[in-house]
């Protein structure tokens, strides 16, 4: 029988198509093939020493035009091909971390896999070549984060490698209320001197080639032993309180009481400025120009060394034309980073403010506490910018001593 392909018929004014799909003809129920992914950046190689830990991925970026997906498998081998090597397991992403614990070169190479409606294709990616060298003798920091942990417990620590000859730093850091007395560098003692609740500290070792192992790498392990810490009852570190007086009294105020020392200063538009008095005893800040924002701050400066859980408390006022909006911020890094506090709108009334916590602020050689005009809105809410006085008295700064 004739077989017809595409067959058209006209009659009574129709049209009328008739379409028989046989072979490849474009109206076939067949569908086509995966298209061959593109790749568009190849893996790159590098060299790093043994223990390295700041390696750059290997990274692939492939493309397929048909909406296929993409897949990828990564493979190692001795040499410079990208055949025949040994496919590693679970390694399946655009993206994979060569490991540096032996000493040698690889060859790396990743399969792109395009699969669509049931039918796949496949690229091979170029080699990328990763030496290994042996480590020199050199410095390197570990950190181990001991806190939580009870006696006789073994943290491990980061990086883990080093070589015979190294010098290593041991950075630790303390979370909790415990003394932690004892390190140990795979086997090697080390003492290091007590730490308190959130004390931190170096202790230097140098690798001898002993503790290395035969392929000169030693795994650091940290071995410590702990006591609990006393907290006392809290005490004053250190406290102003002005006395009823008119005039200049200093650009910088020691603490009145206090177990510490501590230093008052007027911080006013680029230099520190001498601090008033008051018959009412308050430390003044004397209207002379325009108060202007953030740029005016009472800085107390003080150690809390050997003190947990600090608060501070003050009162504050200001006259009716004196400014009105005040921000309360500490740092314990020289002003780097300031942590708020409290906001204060004032009147001309004295407000005590009670004891406010300084979560950051314990055990530190350099607390720094401010109190700084943050606007120039009055405090009697008029309008002409905030040119009257300011007064604070009575900071007392608390903690618990720990023992």
């Amino acid at each position: 029988m004739k077989r017809y392909r595409n067959v058209l018929f006209a009659a009574a004014g129709m049209t009328l198509l008739f379409v028989i799909a046989c072979g490849n003809s474009p109206f076939s129920a067949e569908k086509g093939s995966a298209a061959i992914p593109v790749i568009t950046v190849q893996p790159l190689g590098a060299a790093y020493n043994v223990g390295a830990l700041a390696v750059v991925p290997l990274t692939v970026t492939a493309s397929v035009s048909d909406g296929g997906t993409l897949s990828y498998e990564w493979y190692s081998n001795t040499r410079d091909s990208n055949k025949d090597g040994i496919k590693i397991s679970g390694e399946t992403e655009e993206r994979y971390t060569p490991s540096t614990t032996n000493e040698g070169v690889v060859y790396y190479y990743v399969v792109v896999t395009n699969t669509l409606n049931g039918k796949t294709a496949a690229i091979t990616s170029e080699t990328a070549k990763v030496t290994v060298n042996a480590a020199t003798a050199g410095a390197f920091t570990i950190i181990v984060d001991i806190s939580g942990n009870e006696t006789g417990d073994t943290v491990t620590a980061s990086p883990n490698t080093g070589k015979a000859g190294d010098t290593i730093t041991l950075a630790y850091a303390v979370a909790n209320t415990k003394h932690y007395n004892l390190l140990d560098f795979g086997g090697v003692t080390v003492a290091i001197t007590s730490v308190d609740s959130t004390g931190s500290g170096t202790k230097t070792y140098t690798i001898n080639a002993a503790d290395a192992s035969s392929n000169g790498v030693i795994t650091i392990t940290a071995i410590f032993n702990h006591t609990d810490l006393e907290i006392g009852e809290r005490e004053t570190i250190a406290g102003w309180v002005g006395t009823a007086t008119t005039g200049a009294i200093d650009s910088a105020i020691a603490n009145t009481f206090g177990v510490g020392t501590g230093t008052l200063k007027l911080w006013r538009n680029g230099t520190w400025t001498v601090i008033m008095g008051s018959t009412g005893g308050n430390y003044q800040l004397t209207a002379t120009s325009n108060n202007s924002a953030n740029n005016i701050w009472w800085l107390v400066t003080l150690s809390t060394a050997g003190y947990v859980n600090i608060e501070v408390s003050y009162s504050m006022m200001s006259t009716n034309a004196g400014p009105r909006d005040i921000v309360v911020e500490y740092t314990v890094d020289n002003g780097t980073t300031w942590t708020r506090v409290q906001t204060h709108t004032l009147t001309s009334s004295i407000a005590v403010f009670p004891p406010y916590s300084l979560p950051n602020a314990n055990n530190t050689n350099n607390l720094l506490i401010r109190w700084m005009i943050a606007s120039e809105e009055r405090a009697d809410g008029t309008i002409g910018g905030a040119n009257g006085n300011n007064r604070i008295n009575n900071i007392v700064i608390t903690g618990q001593p720990v023992f």
